[in-house]
């Protein structure tokens, strides 16, 4: 019988949030009322006083895409109604055009497309840097793009408060942010919008009629982008610890940056998103360094669907040479040195 070698890693436990919260999660679950919309309330409130921001300005969703969708929804709107309220109407841009950089989540333009919008790819400089300026502001590994004048705001983002401060530039901005296993907020998978425009009657109405189109058909299409009783439950959870993750995260990267040096693109401090980006020097020295975390059964996979006929050259060259490194908050020092002397001795 064929064995396979054990995984670098300990099994992850379970998380403890203390009884109080622990016990009403797990109530929750055991009642199998999934689509308590008083739990997401709870959970905008909570995120509302951890940002510092009108409650009315947050709406919880089932996931970061499912929140980008909300996004991309007013800017469509606001295309269909008037560019100028939406702050997109610049020079001889056409409305109906959105400036993203390739190195971006698909989620991030895939909405774009579904919604009718023109996307116009923005190439990017040897560190990843949009060279102009852009509308959607995220890269793969959790860095906002250094122009404020964005429309959406660190899409895949953790809970963050520094990341709202550009959001009453205009009625379009929003924040978009994930919650998820491999997050700083490590739960079940949700998200959340933040945006000034949520606190007018008809946008959000809009909004929360987008997110719960196809509820109570699973056979049927829809958005389905409501967020469930038990995630909301664990991310409230989840946040009130969210000071000590987003540390433990930081310790991570700072041991890796004690390894790899400026080849570490994902810097403590600087980024909040959930993977960890290391530049290697050539194509060669990254499948060499991915064949060996392979068989150490770590992941390492960088995902960039941009197809090659998008005139990005710089984007595309730069992709081939990075490798992505786990960065969980459950990881400790002697799972980043495996990590680290598996890339290093490949290299």
């Amino acid at each position: 019988m064929l064995e396979l070698p054990k995984r670098p890693y300990q099994r992850l436990s379970p998380p403890h949030w203390g009884a109080p919260a622990d016990h009403a999660f797990r109530a929750r679950v055991r009642s199998g009322a999934w689509r308590d919309a008083s739990k997401s309330r709870v959970l905008e409130r909570v995120i509302a006083r951890k940002l510092d921001v009108p409650p009315e300005w947050v709406l919880a969703t089932s996931s970061c895409t499912s929140a980008l969708g909300v996004a991309y929804e007013r800017l469509r709107w606001g295309f269909d109604t008037d560019a100028r309220s939406c702050d997109v109407a610049a020079g001889d841009r056409a409305s109906n055009q959105v400036r993203v950089s390739p190195l971006t989540y698909p989620a991030t333009y895939c909405w774009a497309i579904n919604f009718g919008l023109d996307i116009k790819w923005v190439d990017v400089d040897d560190k990843g840097w949009p060279t102009g300026p852009v509308d959607v502001g995220v890269d793969l590994w959790g860095r906002a793009a250094p122009d404020p004048g964005i429309i959406l705001d660190a899409a895949h983002r953790v809970l963050d408060g520094a990341h709202t401060e550009h959001l009453n530039s205009g009625p379009c901005r929003a924040v978009c942010y994930s919650f998820g296993p491999t997050k700083e907020i490590p739960c079940l998978e949700g998200g959340a919008i933040i945006a000034p425009f949520l606190a007018d009657a008809a946008h959000r109405a809009r909004a929360e009629a987008l997110i719960h189109s196809g509820q109570g058909n699973p056979l049927g299409g829809g958005f389905k982008g409501y967020l469930s009783a038990p995630s909301a439950a664990a991310i409230c959870a989840q946040i009130r610890v969210h000071d000590l993750q987003k540390q433990r995260r930081q310790n991570v990267l700072e041991e890796y940056h004690q390894w790899f040096g400026s080849a570490l693109m994902t810097l403590p401090g600087e980024a909040s998103g959930h993977l960890c980006v290391v530049k290697l020097k050539t194509p060669g020295h990254v499948l060499q360094a991915q064949t060996r975390l392979r068989r150490l059964y770590i992941d390492n996979s960088l995902h960039y669907p941009i197809p090659p006929e998008v005139p990005c050259p710089n984007a595309h060259a730069l992709v081939k040479s990075l490798i992505s490194l786990p960065c969980n908050t459950e990881m400790r020092r002697r799972d980043v040195l495996l990590v680290s002397r598996a890339v290093l001795t490949a290299v």
